[in-house]
C-alpha cells in the first residue's frame, strides 16, 4: 500500500527532493495526537456514496471473507480492513487504525559520487555500490499482489466499467 500511496503523492505534489517524504514524515509525528475516534465514512461524502451504494455490502462482505479465508500479509490486511471501515462496516476485530510507517524514497538512497565519471571505475565504495545493486533480485511482490487483489475484487464488484473505474480512484 505504500508504493501506492507514495504514487500518489508524488503525482499530486511532485517527486521529494530527499530520502524521505516530508508530508508522511509529519503526518507521522502528527499520529500520537490524532483522535482515531473522529473518522469519516463514505455515507459522509454523497458523490461518493452514489457511486458505491450499490456495491457496499457485497465489497463489506469480500473483504471480510478475504481476511478470515486467507490472512493477508499485514499490508493487505490493512487495505482490507480500511475498506470495510470505509465503506461503512465494522471489521471482524473492531475499527482500529496502525500508526503509519516510515516512508522513504528509494531513488535518493543511491550512491552518489563526487569523483568524476571517468574516474569511477577506480573508486573502491563505487564498485562496491555496482556489486551490490547488481547482486539484488529485483521483485515487485507488493505491486503484484496488489494488483491480483484488485483483479480479483473487480470480478465480483461490478461490470459498470465507471463504477469500477471510480472505485479504484477511490
Amino acid at each position: 500500500m505504500e508504493i501506492v500511496l507514495e504514487a500518489v503523492v508524488v503525482q499530486a505534489l511532485g517527486p521529494s527532493s530527499g530520502p524521505e517524504i516530508l508530508i508522511f514524515k509529519r503526518f507521522r509525528s502528527a499520529w500520537p495526537s490524532i483522535d482515531q475516534r473522529k473518522f469519516s465514512i463514505v455515507s459522509s461524502d454523497p458523490d461518493a456514496l452514489r457511486y458505491v451504494q450499490n456495491i457496499a455490502d457485497s465489497t463489506i462482505s469480500f473483504a471480510k471473507k478475504q481476511l478470515n479465508d486467507y490472512q493477508p500479509r499485514d499490508d493487505y490486511k490493512e487495505l482490507l480492513t480500511l475498506t470495510i471501515i470505509f465503506l461503512g462496516g465494522v471489521p471482524n476485530k473492531g475499527i482500529s487504525f496502525r500508526a503509519p510507517a516510515d516512508f522513504y524514497n528509494p531513488g535518493n538512497s543511491v550512491y552518489i559520487s563526487t569523483k568524476e565519471p571517468r574516474l569511477w571505475e577506480e573508486d573502491e565504495d563505487y564498485k562496491a555500490s555496482r556489486e551490490i545493486v547488481r547482486s539484488m533480485r529485483v521483485v515487485n511482490d507488493i505491486a503484484e499482489r496488489g494488483v491480483a487483489l484488485i483483479e480479483e475484487f473487480n470480478k465480483i464488484i461490478t461490470s459498470d466499467e465507471e463504477q469500477k473505474q471510480f472505485l479504484l480512484w477511490l
